[in-house]
Order: structure tokens, then C-alpha cells, then sequence
């Protein structure tokens, strides 16, 4: 089977949406296919739609968001998508934005099931929006326990930047070399 797709990247949401998180992955597609690479982005969103967008296809679906739009909570269908678009793709690199713990928990895990290595691309790992303490640190313990599975199940982990290394190395306990 021949692959349509040389790198698919997944993450929670992905321009237009403006964000530091949205433009990175942007700009990581954009330099893969402008290196003759074929590109599928897919991610979560406000809406359904497909593009072709400065060389690269890409899809979003819609997702339930939370907090103002910022939170997607993924459901069946995206995880359908997720499946098809790696079996089709069978040597395709996968690359996982690890943004909002529970869009990078569906991907990895679908990675897992379908034996199918990946690269994080670790922008931040902890991202609570809850103002009450108490959740707050519910939200804190149930990210940190997904998050170790994220990045334990990575065959390489790219961190953003300094700070985010350290933090992986420290509350992660995962050494990036």
C-alpha cells in the first residue's frame, strides 16, 4: 500500500485559529512540504471543513470546546478520522502536539492500539482552566498521569523550548537526552 501521505500532524486546533500552539504547527507543516514532503494536518476545531492550504490538506472537526473555545473535548468522530487516516497511511510519520492533554491522550492512544510510532512535539503539558482550587488540582493530577503515558509512549519527543524540557525532565522524569 502506498502511503498518500509522507507526515500526518495532529493536533488540537491549527490555523487560522491565531495562537502560539496554532502557528507553530502551521509553520512545522509548511516547512515539511515546502521540503518535499506530502502533509496532512489534522485537528480539532469549531467547525467541519477540508482545505488545501499553502501545499499541505488538512481537515477539522468539530469538536465540543470548551472555556471559551479553547478546550477541545474529541469525540468519535475525530478519533474515526484519526484511524482511518493512519491506516491508510501506513508509513506515514505521525507527529502529536501535545497542547491539551486530552486531544494528545486520543491520538497517542490510537497510536498505541494501532502499533504506530510517533513524535511529540511537546509545547506544554499542565493547561488548567478551572479557577476553583480543588479542581484545579484534580485537573493537575489527571494531566500529569495522561501525560506520562503521551510522552512514555513517544518514539522521540521534541520540546519547544528550554523551559519545557526541564519541566518534562522534572515532572515527568523523562530525560531528553
Amino acid at each position: 500500500m502506498k502511503n498518500k501521505y509522507d507526515i500526518i500532524t495532529i493536533s488540537h486546533f491549527f490555523y487560522p485559529r491565531v495562537g502560539g500552539l496554532e502557528n507553530m504547527a502551521f509553520g512545522i507543516a509548511k516547512s515539511l512540504q515546502k521540503a518535499g514532503l506530502n502533509v496532512f494536518a489534522i485537528h480539532a476545531g469549531e467547525t467541519d471543513f477540508k482545505y488545501y492550504l499553502e501545499g499541505f490538506a488538512g481537515e477539522s472537526i468539530k469538536t465540543i470546546n470548551l472555556f471559551n473555545n479553547s478546550y477541545p473535548i474529541t469525540g468519535l468522530r475525530f478519533i474515526y478520522k484519526i484511524i482511518k487516516l493512519l491506516r491508510s497511511n501506513p508509513d506515514a510519520t505521525v507527529l502529536i502536539h501535545d497542547r491539551h492533554v486530552l486531544s494528545s491522550v486520543v491520538a497517542s492512544f490510537i497510536c498505541f492500539v494501532l502499533n504506530k510510532p510517533y513524535i511529540l512535539i511537546s509545547h506544554t503539558t499542565n493547561s488548567n482552566y478551572f479557577k476553583n482550587k480543588l479542581f484545579n488540582k484534580i485537573g493537575e493530577i489527571f494531566e500529569s498521569i495522561f501525560s506520562q503515558f503521551v510522552v512514555g509512549k513517544a518514539e522521540k519527543i521534541i520540546a519547544v523550548s528550554k523551559t519545557k524540557a526541564k519541566y518534562l525532565e522534572n515532572n515527568i522524569k523523562f530525560d531528553l537526552e
